[in-house]
């Protein structure tokens, strides 16, 4: 590793090329914190891994469980949203960073890894508890008299993650598959065909597989969060009429049949009770609440 001179980055942070020579990188100092501590940093990227903890985390509308070991990245003007974790709360920690090519050459695996998560193609998060090691060492060398290392271990922390990241769409659980298909594909029509080919079974072992996993139906399942995401349409003010379009009912009396058998009362019953500021239902009915993001399996 060698600093290069020729990039220069704000004031205060380090830039080192990395061997071959085809980008260079720049960061800012990691810190370590909680999800209910804001981001107090301004960068292109910031990578984060949980350390310790569960929580359900929310990346460009996808769900994700984290736990020790889980890494991923975001934009700085894009923070993750976290919609619970345990108690204590997770411990996270964080690297910001930015990124500048500096070269045409991309053959080497990490350029290539991190051309693909810069270009979208990689999974939002991915899973690898080895990498918790490099947070150890960097926690013990920040703030010491022994800063030897830092550069290196920060640097080959990014790369490991990328490539964990690269890797991660086959390191998501069944369940997490199933979860992420269908919020993906809500406003589609759906079918047991079609998630039985998600996952490589049979129709028959997919009812199986519900059975077991959620304790319901495809079908059910499928339309419980359809109507779920039914319902935040009309929380945004979207009406009834556009409501029912958007997820494909053929007539607005199929949309409020199955709105009214998840959550006990129509759509417009439900628009109602946001115009007046009144808390709407938020567990389905008829076998309860889905989780939107289970466990691992």
């Amino acid at each position: 590793m060698q600093q290069n001179d020729e990039i220069g980055p704000a004031k205060g942070v380090d830039v080192f090329s990395i061997y071959p020579s085809n980008f260079a990188l720049s960061f800012l100092k990691p810190f370590w914190s909680t999800p209910s501590q804001p981001p107090h940093y301004a960068g292109s990227y910031t990578v984060f891994l949980c350390l310790s903890g569960k929580g359900r985390l929310e990346l460009d509308g996808r769900p994700y469980c984290i736990e020790r070991g889980s890494v991923w990245i975001t934009p700085s003007d894009a923070p993750a949203a976290w919609q619970e974790y345990s108690r204590p709360e997770p411990s996270v920690f964080q690297l910001p960073f930015s990124i500048q090519f500096v070269r045409d050459n991309h053959n080497d695996p990490y350029t290539r890894a991190l051309l693909d998560f810069l270009n979208g193609k990689s999974s939002a998060v991915g899973f690898d508890p080895s990498l918790c090691d490099y947070s150890e060492f960097l926690k013990n060398r920040i703030g010491s008299k022994k800063q030897f290392c830092i550069e290196s271990v920060l640097v080959s922390f990014l790369l490991d993650s990328v490539l964990t990241l690269a890797e991660g769409s086959t390191l998501l659980s069944d369940k997490e598959k199933i979860l992420i298909y269908v919020n993906e594909h809500a406003r589609e029509k759906i079918t047991v065909s079609d998630l039985a080919k998600l996952l490589s079974i049979s129709e028959r072992s997919l009812f199986y597989f519900f059975s077991e996993n959620f304790q319901t139906s495809p079908n059910d399942f499928i339309n419980r969060i359809r109507m779920r995401s039914a319902a935040e349409c009309l929380q945004k003010g979207l009406s009834v009429k556009e409501v029912s379009d958007m997820y494909r009912f053929s007539e607005c009396t199929s949309f409020y049949r199955m709105f009214k058998k998840y959550f006990g009362i129509t759509p417009t019953e439900y628009q109602r009770l946001i115009e007046v500021g009144k808390d709407t239902p938020n567990e389905y009915r008829g076998g309860g609440y889905i989780d939107t993001c289970p466990p691992n399996a």
